[in-house]
């Protein structure tokens, strides 16, 4: 009974020349899925530690040219330096070379501020030698001998060649007038023998000193009474 009742289907064979379509929807979504693969958390992660490596690698190129860039400034600045030291040092020891021609010109080397000169001036030279390009080092040294050479030149101008003033003052002794200098302003001006009157004069104490004040003193006199008998006459 069964079979009897059993509806016989029609069977359809496909042969395989029979080509397969697709939608053009589908074609889409399986090159999509095929093409695109997720990122797993350790892909992310690498990603990540890749980013951190270059931001790091950049950080530390910027501080690594900073101080590049500051080592150079600093290299640059003491070569400025050492250049200032060495001109100091050269103009400092060029000074101390003219001053000491200057002192070894006069005839002074029987002062005891010469001998202390010289001694101030060796000290100056072998601090410079142990302290090269550091001039404020030797500063007392260099302070005492410019001390000790201005109290030179002071002796200097204060001494007098005796010899030589003896012939200037029997050359003066007889001239109308005598202009007396002192530190290069004006003293004294008169007659000679106005000038022998005052005492504590400089003129009179340059005569005293001579040897020969008398002489000088005699000379001025009748200079004088020659001056104002022609004076009487006119």
């Amino acid at each position: 009974m069964g079979a009897s009742n059993s509806k016989n289907e029609p069977v359809y064979v496909y042969a395989s020349q029979v080509p397969i379509g697709f939608t053009a929807q589908l074609k889409d979504k399986l090159v999509s899925e095929a093409t695109t693969t997720p990122n797993p958390p350790a892909a992310a992660a690498a990603a990540g530690a890749m980013a951190n490596s270059r931001d790091l690698a950049d950080k530390v190129d910027e501080g690594v040219a900073k101080e590049l860039a500051r080592i150079l400034e600093k290299n640059q600045l003491e070569e400025l330096k050492a250049k200032e030291r060495q001109a100091s040092t050269s103009d400092l020891l060029r000074e101390i070379r003219d001053v000491s021609h200057q002192i070894a010109s006069n005839p002074t080397t029987k002062s005891p501020t010469y001998e202390l000169a010289l001694h101030a001036r060796d000290r100056v030279a072998a601090c410079l030698k142990d302290n090269a390009g550091r001039t404020l080092d030797c500063w007392k040294d260099v302070c005492e001998f410019k001390s000790l050479v201005a109290t030179l030149e002071s002796d200097i101008t204060a001494s007098i060649d005796f010899d030589t003033d003896d012939c200037i003052r029997c050359t003066i002794i007889d001239y109308d007038r005598v202009l007396v200098l002192d530190k290069g302003k004006v003293a004294e001006f008169d007659t000679p023998w106005n000038l022998l009157q005052s005492k504590g004069g400089i003129f009179r104490s340059m005569c005293e000193k001579s040897g020969e004040y008398e002489h000088l003193v005699a000379t001025a006199q009748r200079k004088s009474q020659l001056a104002t008998t022609s004076a009487s006459i006119q």
